[in-house]
């Protein structure tokens, strides 16, 4: 049986610079072994973390179906790529979303130890990150990369970088497909990883 692979992309934009980043990591890896499935977050009605839904129960299944249904396949899978545009500073608000309503699932209470513990010890992340601002802003956007791997590391999960790729414009024009060599090693990253 193989074993999957989620990619989450966290732009609106299918074709984008941060799509196509998360695509070519995955484009060489041993097909025998993984499969991938993609999971565009923008496709999904996750409502926003809010006190009437940030436990799930029985009375909510209607209404946080989808939100059920999308961290059951993370629940599931041990390997997640995230791809992500990194806008103003911050990650898009639906890929922030995604990160608090983990909670219910990252998160779970120990009665041995009166607590809530990390509960994706089993996970790993992969984050590529890609962003308007040239090299010398690169700075001012890792508050929102430092934190994701914040957010991850609370979960209890592994996290990797592997790549941040400055320069990309304001996502009008898929500037990525035009870096060859660049490209190139994300793939052979992908490949080494899963193979």
């Amino acid at each position: 049986m193989k074993e999957k692979i989620i990619i989450l992309f966290a732009s609106p934009n299918k074709e984008g610079n941060s799509a196509s980043l998360g695509k070519k990591f995955l484009s060489q890896i041993d097909t025998n072994k993984y499969e991938v499935e993609e999971i565009y977050l923008y496709d999904w009605n996750l409502n926003y973390c809010r006190n009437d839904n940030f436990n799930f129960g029985p009375e909510k299944k209607e209404i946080e179906l989808e939100a059920k249904e999308l961290f059951a396949k993370i629940q599931n899978t041990k390997h997640i790529v995230v791809t992500t545009p990194v806008w103003n500073f911050g990650v898009p608000a639906i890929f922030k979303n995604f990160l608090d309503r983990a909670s219910n699932f990252g998160r779970v209470w120990s009665e041995e130890k009166e607590m809530k513990i990390s509960n994706w010890k089993n996970k790993k992340f992969y984050l590529l990150f890609t962003t308007g601002a040239p090299k010398f802003g690169l700075i001012l956007n890792f508050v929102a990369i430092f934190q994701t791997i914040l957010s991850i590391k609370y979960y209890g999960s592994k996290k990797k970088i592997i790549k941040v790729m400055g320069n990309c414009g304001n996502g009008k024009k898929n500037v990525v497909n035009s870096r060859k060599k660049e490209l190139d090693k994300i793939a052979k990253k992908g490949q080494k990883i899963f193979s």
